[in-house]
């Protein structure tokens, strides 16, 4: 069975079309876990009407309102005996078959216990990724983006038990932190396998996550800070070493921006220094 989850706060409205294109999956071998951080409009009721429903298992736990990554923490600690993807509110399965065609891989690939996940590029509607064949393709890095074929996002289908040991951070007076904060540890375990092929669709919605990343950096030092040194971290166990210049000169950068020591916020001093010139132009290209 895959468990899919899906952290929510007052999106009742998208829980709607996530929740039609899980209904309409020709295969049902999954349940829905729903992680309410704290919302206040009427999530709770049209979720109690949807279980009622019985069409699929749905399973709906609620906290106190504490920002997506502690609605992630919860989530893990119930999915991750599963194998698991999470689905955020504001997105859908992109067909009615993407259910059995999870199964087809994990099946592939259970097997290989080297391999931690099975990454799909995410696509935003009207903004479709470009098409290629079916292409599998072993991969070590962390940042799969790709501007030749449109891919600004991925989808990531994790095999049971990798998040074990592995939690978001809480920093006090922060309520965010980026996904690689658990999926760079997670590489530190083992491999993934990129698919090219969608199998999740979403709106770019104007209150997203990528229409207001720089205020929220600007909002989270430590976080932003804490997933840069964990790239840095994983490109040097690889031996990435050119890898190592981006996440460097972001630091770089965002010290710039906040107007602070450029080395602020890692003891990767001498890569930091290093990354000079392309933390210059990171700075003008996203905090100018």
């Amino acid at each position: 069975m895959i468990a899919i989850y899906t952290p929510t706060y007052n999106r009742k409205q998208e829980l709607k079309r996530l929740y039609e294109s899980l209904c309409n999956q020709t295969n049902k071998n999954f349940f829905w876990l729903i992680i309410d951080d704290g919302s206040t409009d009427e999530t709770h009721d049209i979720v109690k009407e949807w279980i009622n429903e019985n069409t699929i298992d749905i399973r709906y736990e609620k906290k106190e309102n504490g920002g997506k990554h502690t609605a992630l923490n919860l989530a893990l600690k119930i999915v991750d005996s599963y194998w698991n993807i999470c689905v955020d509110s504001d997105d859908y399965l992109i067909s009615e078959d993407v259910i059995y065609k999870l199964n087809e891989d994990i099946e592939k690939y259970s097997t290989s216990k080297d391999i931690v996940s099975i990454v799909y590029p995410y696509q935003f509607k009207n903004q479709y990724v470009k098409k290629i064949s079916r292409k599998e393709q072993l991969v070590k890095k962390y940042d799969l983006r790709s501007k030749k074929l449109n891919v600004r996002e991925i989808s990531i289908l994790s095999r049971p038990y990798t998040y074990k040991d592995i939690s978001f951070p809480i920093f006090k007076e922060e309520n965010f932190i980026s996904e690689g904060a658990i999926e760079i540890p997670k590489l530190l375990k083992g491999n993934r396998v990129y698919i090219h092929e969608p199998i999740i669709e979403g709106d770019y919605l104007q209150d997203g996550l990528s229409k207001n990343i720089i205020r929220i950096w600007a909002k989270n030092p430590k976080g932003y800070y804490y997933v840069r040194n964990l790239q840095i971290q994983l490109y040097l166990k690889r031996k990435m070493y050119l890898q190592v210049i981006k996440p460097a000169g972001q630091i770089l950068a965002y010290n710039l921006f906040k107007k602070t020591n450029i080395f602020k916020g890692t003891n990767y001093h001498l890569i930091v220094l290093l990354s000079f010139p392309f933390g210059i132009l990171y700075w003008l290209k996203k905090f100018r």
